[in-house]
This record gives C-alpha cells, structure tokens and sequence, in this order.
C-alpha cells in the first residue's frame, strides 16, 4: 500500500498467528480436517473484527483451508500463482517446497485449473531434504554454500525434466538461490498472494501482470531425475 500510495494510504491489516503445537502436530501427521476444525475459529473470529477476506499465509495451509466453510471470500495462493502463469504463458513448472505428496496434489488440482498441466517436483529424497533445510536453516537465518548447492543441484534437475519455471512453495527457500545467475524464471508464491490480497482489497488488475520475476542459474550435473505425474 505504501509503495502504491504512500505514507498517506490507509491499510487496515488483521493478523492472527496460530503457532501452537496442536496445529504443528496436526501438520506433522497430515490431518487436514483437524487442521480445518483449528483455523475455522481462528478465521471467523477475523471477520467478527471486521475482515473482509481471508488469507491463509502458507501454502501447507491451503489444502485444509479450502475445507473451511466461511462468510468471508478465501483467497487461494495457488490461484494467485496460476493467474501469474497465465499471464506468463508457461504451463510447465517445477514445484519446490511442498511439503508432502497431499500438498503436491492439491498444487497440481488448482494449477491445472489455470493450464498448468505439467507440475515437476524432485524426488522424496530431495524433497526430505528440503524440508530439513528450511525448518533447521533457512528459517533460523543459517545459509551456508552446501545449502545453496544442495538447493540449485535439485532446481536443475526440475529444469532438465522439463520445467520451464519455478515456484517456491517454501519463501525461505529463495534465500539460497539469491545468488544464482538467470536461467529460469522464479515465482515466490507467498509474494504473489501478498499482492493477489492487497489487489483484491483495491479491486484493481491482478498482481501478477506487473510481479517482478527473478531467475536462476543452470548448473553443471544434475544428481536426482524430477517426477511428474498427470
């Protein structure tokens, strides 16, 4: 809003963290309708304060979030990320950050529903990993050089099965590639959510036609081959 309008417009923001060990537990052991049954209250006790939309920032969120059954409008991430594609014109990705097979799923349902049919995601051995490097590192700050590696080695592999993108369903993931050279170009889902929210709040074009897109570089030899399914 500040960049928009500066320091005169007026953002009227809600924030609810709900950074409990219920819902980490819940996410842990894939119980997506217990993880519905706690963001529900959580959500209606926003639009109790007013709330005229609702946002759940994290793509792990997304697939329990679409169960909850609200007054309010949802606005999804993975639809601000397929209106950005659209706009881009690629419907082959790489999907990197989610973090399991049903978060994979629920990415490849409503992408497709935007023309991305084609979603490649590295193999259960480097998306383990991945997810030991954002929760142990990335999100405590610590990126060393085996991270960044690690990190462009399985980006590469997505780009030789055939990806023509990259979307970070983890942010934190963005911060081992800031030093990378381009090659492809790179979409940070929660970014583009951030600006599909604040468009909507504005009734304005959506975000994605104007987004700055970051690229990446290609490296050498691919360790692990990406998968895909239909």
């Amino acid at each position: 809003m500040r960049h928009r309008f500066g320091y005169a417009g007026e953002v009227c923001l809600m924030s609810l963290t709900l950074n409990t060990p219920e819902l980490a537990d819940a996410l842990a052991k894939r119980k997506w309708t217990r993880v519905s049954e706690i963001l529900t209250p959580a959500a209606r006790h926003l639009e109790c304060l007013g709330a005229k939309a609702i946002v759940a920032s994290s793509s792990r969120l997304q697939l329990a979030a679409d169960q909850m059954s609200l007054a309010t409008p949802l606005l999804p991430m993975t639809d601000a990320v397929g209106i950005a594609l659209q706009t881009l014109r690629i419907s082959r990705i790489g999907l990197v950050g989610a973090s399991s097979e049903c978060e994979e799923w629920h990415w490849r349902n409503r992408l497709a529903r935007h023309g991305v049919l084609d979603v490649f995601v590295p193999v259960l051995r480097d998306r383990e990993h991945l997810a030991h490097l954002t929760v142990e590192e990335l999100q405590q700050g610590i990126v060393n050089q085996t991270t960044r590696a690690d990190v462009g080695r399985i980006v590469y592999s997505l780009r030789q099965a055939g990806a023509r993108a990259i979307v970070l369903a983890a942010p934190e993931l963005g911060l081992a590639l800031s030093h990378l050279d381009p090659v492809l170009p790179v979409l940070d889902a929660t970014e583009l959510h951030a600006l599909s929210a604040l468009d909507w709040s504005l009734n304005s074009e959506p975000p994605s036609k104007s987004a700055p897109v970051k690229k990446l570089t290609r490296e050498k030899r691919p360790r692990n081959h990406a998968t895909t399914q239909a």
